[in-house]
C-alpha cells in the first residue's frame, strides 16, 4: 500500500528497536507498524537525523560545507540543425554536463558547485562566457543538492535501513547515486 503526501514525523520504538513511525497524513497523525523502517528522504535526512546515538547509524545532517548544488537547465536549440552539444558532453573545469532531456533537441544542461546556489550560479556565467553553444533557450531550471561526504558507517541498524541522499550514496566519479543506490538495494 502506498501513501503520498505524508510528512515523517517520529519513529515508533519497542524495548528499544524501531517497530515503525509516525506519519502525518491530511492533518492526522498516523502510525504505521513495519519490520523495517528506510530512509529515502534524500538531504533532509528526515528519519537517519533523528535516530539515538547510540543505535549504531550516524546522525549527522547536511550543511553547505558537505552537499554540492545543483542548477538543472532544461534547454531548447534554437537552431537544431546546427552542431551542438550532446548527450554524456562533459566540462570538467566548470562541472556542466548534458543529460537527456525530452529530446535530442531540448536536453537537460546541468552545472554543480560548491557552497551555494549563488556560487554555482557564477561558475554557470563563467561557463557561458567561456561556451561556444549556438542559440538556445532556458525554458525551464530546477535547484537540487546532493552529498559531498563519506556515507554513514553503517546504513542499517535493527529495523531500520538508510539509501540514497540520505545516505549519502553517490558515485565518486560521476556523481549519480541513483544507480549506486539501487545497487545498495539490491
Amino acid at each position: 500500500e502506498l501513501w503520498f503526501s505524508c510528512q515523517f514525523k517520529e519513529l515508533i520504538y519497542q524495548d528499544q528497536r524501531i517497530v515503525g513511525a509516525k506519519v502525518e497524513k491530511e492533518n492526522q497523525i498516523v502510525e504505521i507498524r513495519a519490520r523495517l523502517v528506510i530512509d529515502a528522504s534524500g538531504a533532509a535526512c528526515a528519519v537517519r537525523s533523528l535516530l539515538p546515538e547510540e543505535y549504531g547509524v550516524e546522525n549527522w545532517k547536511y550543511q553547505k560545507r558537505n552537499r554540492f548544488f545543483v542548477i538543472l537547465h532544461y534547454f531548447k536549440w534554437l537552431k537544431p540543425e546546427e552542431s551542438h552539444p550532446t548527450w554524456g558532453d562533459i566540462w570538467p573545469y566548470h562541472f556542466v554536463f548534458i543529460d537527456p532531456g525530452y529530446s535530442q533537441e531540448e536536453p537537460i544542461v546541468g552545472v554543480i558547485g560548491p557552497e551555494s546556489f549563488e556560487t554555482t550560479e557564477k561558475i554557470w556565467k563563467d561557463f557561458l562566457e567561456n561556451a561556444e553553444f549556438p542559440p538556445f533557450e532556458v525554458t525551464k531550471r530546477e535547484f537540487n543538492s546532493f552529498p559531498l561526504t563519506k556515507i554513514p558507517y553503517s546504513l542499517v541498524a535493527d529495523g531500520f535501513f538508510c539509501a540514497g541522499d540520505a545516505a549519502a550514496i553517490m558515485n565518486p566519479l560521476a556523481a549519480r547515486g541513483i544507480p549506486e543506490t539501487w545497487r545498495l538495494c539490491k
